[in-house]
């Protein structure tokens, strides 16, 4: 992947590889451009044979990037910890025709960060998948920062192999809750106010700052 030391020297980026990152979403984009589906499908892709290996989808990602949905924007908000620099990566993904696939694929080596979704296209819960996942990161003494976006919890997650790992929930991203709960939804996807960030569990609360990868 040829364009990475473009965009990294672009947007002043250098790789973390250290804790893992997951970030949670509820389930894969419904909506079509047109004929073309929102959602990123990862099947017969090169995420195939990586620890994206049963997923149907890559969460919160649009296929060419083609809309900007709200989603996308507010996870590229946090992911960039600046709603101003997250539009800039979007235009240069976006222009420079940097696949989704091959995007996740970065997040995936170079950031260790994963964007999965509770549910897949069907609407099927997933909640296995995902904790298989987690025991399998955990499994190589890697611990795991679990951002769930929406409110619910898999308590399975806290801990796996003797590795402690931190976990939180916020708020959806979504234009619903963004109607439904302006004041939070800025706290969370504009502000990252940590004192936004709930957690039900006996596991440290994990920190925004965590998935701040671009900053």
């Amino acid at each position: 992947m040829d364009w990475i030391n473009d965009f990294e020297n672009e947007f002043n980026i250098h790789a973390q590889s250290d804790e893992f990152k997951l970030i949670i979403g509820i389930r894969p984009y419904k909506q079509k451009l047109g004929n073309k589906k929102l959602a990123v499908d990862l099947r017969n892709t090169i995420l195939q044979n990586t620890l994206y290996n049963g997923f149907d989808k890559v969460a919160f990602l649009v296929r060419d990037w083609i809309k900007i949905q709200s989603s996308l924007e507010m996870m590229f908000n946090l992911l960039s910890g600046s709603s101003f620099k997250s539009l800039k990566i979007l235009a240069w993904l976006r222009g420079n025709k940097i696949t989704p696939i091959e995007f996740a694929k970065y997040l995936l080596n170079a950031h260790n960060l994963m964007l999965v979704n509770k549910k897949d296209s069907k609407g099927n819960c997933i909640s296995s998948k995902i904790t298989t996942l987690v025991r399998k990161i955990n499994s190589r003494n890697q611990k795991i920062n679990i951002l769930f976006a929406g409110k619910y919890f898999l308590d399975e997650l806290v801990e796996n192999n003797g590795i402690k790992n931190d976990l939180g929930w916020v708020y959806h991203p979504s234009s619903n809750n963004l109607n439904n709960f302006s004041k939070i939804y800025n706290n969370i996807w504009y502000n990252f106010n940590q004192n936004e960030v709930k957690n039900t569990s006996k596991a440290k609360t994990v920190k925004l700052n965590k998935f701040m990868i671009f900053k």
